[in-house]
């Protein structure tokens, strides 16, 4: 006997609610981006007869086309529209010429999050009555494909606006030095970046350092340790890829507690309660800053950091542009890492370390094993040692014998 739909629901996704919301999460994206286009279903679903195996399209289809449908059917019943019908109807407002604007120039910020939707309504903007258009973004930190932003409008500016001035704006006022170096070395290793030069504030050097323990236990006790080092008062931040990484904080000495107003944690500790700290997910820290930043999750899985979760293809195909999940993946990394002032901690677990993790500490095998490295300079070996500060770094062997006096951070 053919089991019910609720039978299957129950089986599939009761165990694993994350699973749910990964669903529900894939199909607003899909949802938002088909309606950004602001036509019928059948003119911009991807029409299978373009692919050799039609099975995956037409699959995604019977699924994703009855909750749209359904969805579109329940904003009417109730005589509402949602902010994609509302830039749909603005730029369909502008192209039958019911509104002229009045504007010589259009600010637009935050341009890297623009979408399909958002670019139809500057278009029509401009097609019924040319304006100045000036955009501030930052393509480094586009992280909105979910909400259906597409870095291409920023990336390709010119072939959507022609010719084109472009001012870079490469000094940075929050950090500086390694972790500077270190995060734009990082991010420009996707091919599809804007190239900057980017320059912090002289006399400052932000850090970044990595925490790779056993087990949870020992990665809170390491945390621990960390935060006995830092100014009292000052403002620390745990970052997770989701928001179920919270768990991590819970038991010696943490505890985290859950705030209405913005959907973060407010996380206490029991040996440093003077210290001003808070949970939330990447996404939800863009444009925030901190003293000190904790990126919680860079483990391998299904639920870590990079997300190696594959997104249906009609996602990819409905943005159209050149844009990949793993390059959105690394400038999410990117984002974590640039909240700091002073440092950034990149927490992993021994032998479940990331792609990520592992670029930016290569000298971690996958175990979690301290690789030797060479002294550049006199080809000694570089070892562990401690300041008289406390401060751990790298020092040649060769120090003594040779005086070499080559360091490297810890």
């Amino acid at each position: 006997m053919p089991e019910s739909p609720e039978t299957i629901f129950d089986r599939t996704f009761k165990s694993d609610e994350r699973m749910l919301k990964s669903l529900a999460s894939t199909f607003s994206t899909a949802i938002l981006l088909i309606k950004g286009f602001g036509k019928p279903w059948g003119e911009v679903y991807p029409k299978s007869n373009c692919f050799k195996d039609r099975r995956p399209l037409k699959r995604m289809e019977s699924v994703l086309k009855p909750i749209y449908e359904a969805y579109q059917s329940t904003l009417a019943d109730n005589g509402e529209i949602d902010f994609e019908d509302i830039l749909n109807m603005a730029a369909g407002c502008v192209r039958e010429g019911k509104f002229i604007h009045p504007y010589k120039y259009v600010i637009v910020d935050e341009y890297q999050d623009l979408s399909r939707s958002r670019y139809n309504l500057l278009r029509s903007l401009r097609s019924s009555k040319d304006y100045h258009l000036f955009c501030v973004g930052d393509d480094w930190q586009s992280i909105y494909r979910f909400n259906g932003c597409d870095v291409s409008y920023i990336l390709d500016f010119e072939k959507y606006w022609g010719p084109s001035a472009i001012c870079k704006i490469e000094k940075t006022y929050r950090f500086s030095g390694e972790l500077l170096k270190k995060s734009s070395d990082f991010i420009c290793r996707n091919s599809r970046q804007c190239r900057k030069d980017l320059v912090g504030m002289s006399g400052k050097d932000s850090k970044v350092f990595f925490i790779s323990k056993d087990d949870d236990g020992q990665i809170r006790e390491e945390i621990g340790k960390k935060l006995s080092f830092v100014g009292k008062g000052k403002k620390v931040l745990f970052l997770g890829r989701y928001n179920h990484d919270v768990r991590l904080l819970s038991g010696d000495g943490f505890e985290w507690k859950q705030n209405i107003s913005d959907n973060s944690k407010t996380i206490t500790y029991e040996l440093r309660s003077d210290l001003d700290m808070k949970f939330m997910t990447i996404h939800s820290s863009k444009g925030l800053q901190a003293d000190v930043v904790f990126s919680i999750n860079n483990k391998t899985g299904r639920y870590g950091f990079p997300s190696i979760r594959e997104e249906p293809m009609i996602i990819p195909m409905l943005l159209g542009g050149e844009n990949s999940q793993i390059d959105e993946e690394r400038r999410l990394f990117y984002v974590a890492m640039t909240r700091a002032k002073e440092m950034t901690y990149i927490v992993s677990q021994n032998g479940h370390q990331s792609d990520f993790f592992k670029e930016m500490f290569p000298r971690n095998d996958a175990y979690g094993k301290k690789v030797e490295m060479t002294c550049p300079l006199c080809g000694g070996v570089m070892i562990l040692k401690t300041n008289q500060n406390g401060h751990k770094f790298y020092g040649c062997s060769n120090y003594r014998s040779k005086g070499c006096k080559f360091t490297r951070n810890w």
